[in-house]
């Protein structure tokens, strides 16, 4: 079978052979992945002591409006205006507004669409979030106007269950959401330079769910080579944040590891096999 990016094809061999890499990856190393994520290394201490409801709407307000993924800057800036909010906690949401001030009209306008969606989520229990996320998923793309797979959306939602997950110390909320992978230009460069190992890749020619559909191959046949070591399976959340922080030490390895399968299969024993 094969996977084809336009003129880009992406077959089920290399598929198996990034996933045969990353099943050599230690568990804690694929645990230890949402701390490095800047949205929650720098979170405020204080902040973690909000009821869950509100620290789920601002941290959602704050994926919507990082437009670079995971911007260090933009969540730095960020968290240092909800430092000036701490002491006071504000109980209405349409506090937050000044989170975006009129200098920054753009992020302004996509608070002020979120607030509808914000103030039913505001005063809800982990246990609502973790029963209606297919549903509040669709509530935010359509609020928001985007389609559900946009990288912020998607951001969006990847760190909502990763907050759920840490708050709930339970792993079992990531299974409980089908999310793609987050395509923003890092995993965009790194999948094209992944093709071009196997051959010519017409950049341009590359779109989005073509992405999406490489790396949801990727990761079953990952989590169908975990389940014959006895491992539990990842989900893409896992996936998308190991790519995200490991893009360049990550692509190495594959590539390593290609160069190294060419040419044990170009030694005279195997070629006469």
């Amino acid at each position: 079978m094969v996977i084809t990016m336009g003129n880009c094809e992406l077959n089920e061999e290399l598929a198996k052979m990034i996933a045969e890499f990353l099943l050599e990856i230690p568990d804690d190393v694929w645990r230890g992945l949402f701390d490095e994520l800047p949205e929650f290394q720098k979170m405020p201490e204080g902040f973690k002591n909000w009821p869950f409801g509100k620290q789920a709407v601002v941290l959602m307000m704050g994926a919507l409006n990082d437009y670079w993924v995971r911007s260090e800057v933009h969540w730095g800036r960020f968290y240092r205006k909800i430092q000036e909010l701490l002491p006071m906690q504000p109980d209405n949401v349409d506090d937050f507004l000044s989170l975006y001030p009129a200098t920054d009209p753009r992020r302004f306008r996509r608070a002020q669409n979120f607030l509808k969606l914000a103030k039913e989520l505001w005063e809800k229990s982990p246990e609502y979030f973790k029963e209606n996320l297919e549903d509040i998923w669709d509530k935010l793309a359509d609020t928001m106007g985007q389609c559900r797979e946009d990288k912020t959306i998607t951001l969006a939602m990847k760190d909502l269950v990763i907050l759920l997950m840490k708050m709930e110390n339970d792993d079992s909320v990531m299974f409980q959401i089908k999310l793609p992978v987050l395509v923003d230009k890092r995993i965009m460069n790194l999948t094209i330079n992944l093709a071009k190992i196997f051959g010519k890749c017409d950049e341009k020619e590359v779109g989005k769910y073509r992405v999406q559909k490489f790396w949801d191959t990727v990761l079953k046949k990952l989590n169908d080579l975990r389940e014959e070591r006895g491992k539990s399976p990842l989900t893409m959340i896992h996936l998308d944040t190991l790519l995200w922080s490991m893009e360049k030490q990550l692509f190495e390895g594959f590539k390593d590891k290609i160069s190294h399968e060419n040419q044990r299969q170009q030694t005279p024993n195997n070629r006469h096999r």
